[in-house]
């Protein structure tokens, strides 16, 4: 099974969307994600998986949001989801993506962003009015 992280980047009650490079056509916009590797720690991938999208260090972990798993072609991907702090916010250097912004949450569903995220975000929704 393969593990993912995806992001939620806080910033002035602002999370950080980014703008994918992988196909021309269709431009949708994702969390900062990637793969944990073997024997890596979820505290290393976290800090790797920030400076590999927007060479960003990690300050700390705020909570952990949730996880999803999805099946596709008889393959597992659990996608982990947490909510973290950055230091120097204003210091994003993008790797693989073509742009970025800081997105209200509740603004976010205006923007193309894939189903899935959709769901997660309206939890993220739900948990930050607690």
């Amino acid at each position: 099974m393969e593990t993912v992280i995806a992001l939620f980047v806080e910033k002035e009650a602002r999370v950080l969307f980014l703008e994918n490079a992988s196909d021309l056509e269709r431009v949708f916009y994702e969390l900062p994600s990637g793969s944990v590797y073997p024997n890596e720690s979820q505290q290393q991938a976290l800090q790797r998986i920030l400076m590999e999208t927007v060479r960003l260090s990690l300050k700390e972990v705020v909570r952990l949001l949730t996880y999803k798993e999805r099946i596709k072609e008889g393959e597992t991907t659990r996608t982990i989801y947490f909510i973290v702090d950055i230091h120097d916010p204003e210091d994003i250097i993008l790797n693989k993506h073509r742009g970025f912004g800081w997105v209200e949450p509740k603004e976010a569903f205006g923007y193309p962003i894939k189903e899935e995220l959709r769901e997660i975000l309206d939890l993220y929704l739900k948990i930050k009015q607690l």
